[in-house]
């Protein structure tokens, strides 16, 4: 419920969620399989976002539904539709206000306003802003000038709920999206007080969504806690952090990007817009219809020499399509 400007999202731990799970130590759950990606989506029908870009980094355009080829657990699927990426695009933007980040906050929040801008007009916009608590800055919205008051609203708070936020977004917020979704996130990846613990459960959790993360890895503020402490387990906590965002955009189809300045936070922001604007996304009803759990594999190709394809890694089938 919303009960205050800004919203704030209170957590419902999920049941499968990492319940209990201590903060130090903490593996997958029974059901996770160890370095397998943890998407899972309801069968009937799977949705893949797909950015091609040629040997140069551009993106390819005006590719149709007979320029892809999508392999499902290696066996070839016929591909039902492929959406235009002149499509109106929902973005969720997620920015970390911890302390760990209030040097990055004044560069960071000047960066979102150009990213907006780089949207298209229609192109609508969730922005939320975590740190101890987890807040709505600006429900889903192409209001502009809404968005910048919200960006200017946002003040450092003190621990960093990444994992909370993540789960209350896949939750809360994300599933009320429409078409075509991204999810953009702006932090050093070091959590200190989520009540969810279990990063494979968090990966599955988020993946579930079905929505490609980018992430924008802020390693100013990162390096600046390394620079201070001399603690082994700080050190650990910073390549745990880092491990993690990586997979969360690598198993989603998002991406990673590394920024230390604003410049670079602007550059980031820069290629998610482009690429968001550019890419398709492929709908396929799989000839193997069972809901029995098991991980598929996906692989997508395209026809056009040289390029290169991005897409999520697969996903679990459980259960019968919901939406």
């Amino acid at each position: 419920a919303l009960v205050a400007a800004p919203a704030l999202l209170t957590l419902a731990i999920p049941h499968d969620a990492g319940r209990g799970a201590p903060r130090a130590g903490a593996e997958g759950s029974a059901d996770a399989t160890p370095g397998r990606p943890l998407f899972s989506a309801r069968v009937t029908y799977v949705t893949v976002p797909v950015t091609v870009v040629d040997p140069d980094g551009s993106a390819v355009q005006g590719l149709q539904k007979g320029d892809f080829r999508i392999f499902d657990d290696d066996a070839e699927q016929v591909v039902d539709r492929v959406d235009d990426p002149d499509q109106v695009f929902d973005v969720a933007v997620a920015a970390d206000t911890s302390s760990s980040m209030r040097w990055v906050r004044p560069d960071a929040q000047v960066s979102l306003l150009g990213l907006f801008n780089a949207l298209r007009e229609k192109d609508r916009v969730l922005l939320v802003s975590f740190d101890d608590r987890v807040f709505v800055r600006s429900e889903l919205t192409n209001d502009r000038v809404q968005l910048r008051r919200g960006v200017f609203e946002m003040e450092n708070g003190l621990g960093t709920r990444l994992y909370d936020a993540l789960a209350l977004l896949a939750e809360q917020r994300l599933p009320a999206m429409a078409g075509r979704r991204a999810l953009v996130l702006i932090t050093d990846g070091r959590d200190t007080t989520s009540r969810l613990a279990n990063t494979e459960q968090i990966l599955r959790v988020v993946a579930r969504s079905e929505i490609p993360v980018f992430v924008v890895q802020n390693e100013a503020s990162a390096a600046l806690a390394a620079s201070r402490s001399d603690s082994a387990g700080d050190r650990q906590a910073a390549i745990v952090a880092s491990a993690f965002l990586g997979k969360l955009a690598d198993e989603t189809g998002g991406r990673i990007f590394h920024a230390s300045r604003q410049a670079e936070i602007d550059d980031a922001f820069g290629r998610i817009a482009s690429e968001l604007r550019h890419q398709y996304t492929i709908t396929y009803y799989p000839a193997d219809q069972r809901s029995d759990g098991r991980y598929h594999h996906i692989r997508v190709q395209v026809n056009r020499p040289g390029a290169q394809v991005r897409s999520r890694n697969g996903y679990w089938a459980v259960g019968p399509l919901a939406r």
